[in-house]
């Protein structure tokens, strides 16, 4: 497999010990699979980006200035395209933001905080939307929880949150009738109930898999 293309990113943030420059956490195409979009938690911004197909090129086309000092990490769309989230780690919170399908860019609509639980810090991970658009989960690093939050219009609505069945939890995976949760350092895989509502249910269901980060159905 041969290398087609590099680009490198340019930016910095006011977080100290974080954002001196820039740090690319994740790769996601739209989902009309027009625009590749890139998250820099240590710019606060994401890129976006078309793909040549033919000749593995990526062309620059736009980049979304988030909130100074959230650190996005992961944005996960709702099904219509029309709404992306995103789990901000340096500001332990998770963004709704329309998405402009013509121009691939992010506009923030509102926010909220990704815990309840206080006086902890805390590293929002991994995120996903619901197969019929109308929640959202994210992943706790610090509060050790998964958090849910229903979708309503251009706000999040948060429905709770369950312990992650582990420590330090990071991929977070929808599997048939649960999500599956990937600990890191306790090294475990728990599988979280999702009930009618979009709430979560605590794990009844904890396998041993050693430095986990994600899981994968297949």
């Amino acid at each position: 497999m041969d290398l087609t293309d590099v680009v490198e990113h340019k930016g910095s943030g006011p977080v100290v010990g974080r954002q001196e420059g820039t740090h690319a956490h994740q790769v996601i195409t739209d989902p009309a699979g027009r625009y590749v979009l890139a998250t820099d938690l240590g710019a606060d911004t994401v890129f976006t980006y078309q793909l040549d197909a033919d000749a593995g090129r990526l062309k620059p086309v736009g980049a979304s200035q988030l909130r100074p000092g959230s650190g996005p990490r992961h944005l996960a769309f709702t099904p219509s395209g029309e709404l992306v989230l995103s789990a901000d780690e340096l500001s332990s919170t998770v963004t709704c933001h329309r998405y402009d399908t013509e121009t691939g860019t992010l506009h923030e609509l509102s926010r909220v905080p990704a815990t309840a639980v206080a006086d902890l810090p805390n590293q929002p991970g991994g995120i996903v939307t619901s197969e019929c658009g109308r929640y959202v989960w994210v992943t706790n690093r610090g509060a050790d929880t998964v958090a849910a939050f229903r979708i309503a219009g251009t706000e999040l609505e948060p429905l709770g949150e369950v312990p992650s069945g582990g420590n330090w939890p990071r991929g977070l995976t929808p599997a048939p009738g649960c999500l599956l949760m990937a600990n890191q350092h306790s090294g475990t895989v728990a599988a979280l109930g999702v009930s009618e509502d979009g709430s979560l249910v605590e794990a009844e269901v904890v396998v041993a898999v050693a430095s986990v980060v994600c899981a994968l159905t297949v």
